[in-house]
C-alpha cells in the first residue's frame, strides 16, 4: 500500500465509510502499523473543528422516512456506498452536515490530478481523436477511433514556439503514450501527430502529413 492509499483509508476509517474486509484491514492497522495511527489521529484533529462547530439540531419525525423515498439508489450502486448512504441519513442534521464536509475534504485532498483529467482533444480528419490527460507525474495521451494507413505510423509531437519539434513516441493499438510534463513556463505549446514510417521518422522533424494537432495549456 503506498502513501497515498494509506492516508485515503485512513480517512475513510475516521469518516465511517469502510465496513466488512476494509474496515478490518483499517483496524488491524491502527494496532499494528504506527504510521497508520498517526494519520488516523491526524484526521481526527482535522475533523474536530467541524465537529465542534456544529450544533446539533434533532430532524422532524417524517424526515428519514422522506429523504428515504426520494434517495433511493438507482440499480448499479455498490453495496459499500449504499451502506454508507443509509448510514449517513440516520445522522442529525448537524451530523450529516459534518460528514458530507468531511468526504468533501477527503476528495480535495485526493485531488482530481491523482487519476487525470482533460485538458485537450485533438480532432483528426477522419472523425477520430487523441485525448490528453493531465496527472500529477505528467501527461497521458490515448487515440480512439483512429485509421492509420497500411505501411505506417502515427507519431506524436510537441510543439513550441522557437523550439526544434520533440518526439514523444508512437501510438501503438490500445496502448496510450506517457509523457513527462513540460515546462509550465513556455507559452503556445502544442501536439501534433504526424503520419510517418513504421518506427517514426527517421529524422528530428515530422516527415509525414499533420493528421491532428492542438495547444495544451498544463497547470
Amino acid at each position: 500500500m503506498n502513501d497515498e492509499d494509506r492516508n485515503a483509508l485512513a480517512g475513510e476509517y475516521v469518516l465511517s465509510l469502510l465496513d466488512g474486509a476494509a474496515r478490518r484491514e483499517a483496524e488491524d492497522l491502527l494496532h499494528d502499523d504506527a504510521r497508520f495511527a498517526a494519520l488516523v489521529q491526524e484526521w481526527e484533529r482535522r475533523l474536530m473543528p467541524l465537529a465542534e462547530a456544529s450544533r446539533e439540531i434533532p430532524p422532524p419525525a417524517q424526515l428519514w422516512a422522506r429523504i428515504a423515498a426520494a434517495t433511493r439508489p438507482a440499480p448499479g450502486w455498490s453495496a459499500r456506498r449504499t451502506a454508507w448512504f443509509s448510514g449517513r441519513m440516520r445522522l442529525g442534521v448537524a451530523g450529516l452536515g459534518i460528514a458530507l464536509a468531511a468526504a468533501v475534504l477527503l476528495f480535495a485532498l485526493r485531488s482530481p490530478l491523482d487519476a487525470g483529467h482533460q485538458i485537450a482533444a485533438l480532432q483528426d480528419r477522419d472523425g477520430g481523436s487523441f485525448i490528453v490527460q493531465q496527472t500529477r507525474n505528467g501527461l497521458i495521451i490515448t487515440a480512439q477511433n483512429i485509421s492509420v494507413p497500411a505501411g505506417r505510423a502515427a507519431e506524436l509531437w510537441l510543439l513550441a514556439p522557437g523550439l526544434a519539434p520533440r518526439a514523444v513516441g508512437v501510438f501503438q493499438p490500445g496502448h496510450p503514450l506517457n509523457m513527462a510534463l513540460p515546462n509550465p513556463a513556455i507559452t503556445g505549446l502544442a501536439l501534433a501527430v504526424s503520419l510517418e514510417p513504421p518506427g517514426g521518422a527517421p529524422g528530428p522533424a515530422p516527415t509525414g502529413p499533420i493528421i491532428a494537432e492542438g495547444s495544451i495549456t498544463v497547470m
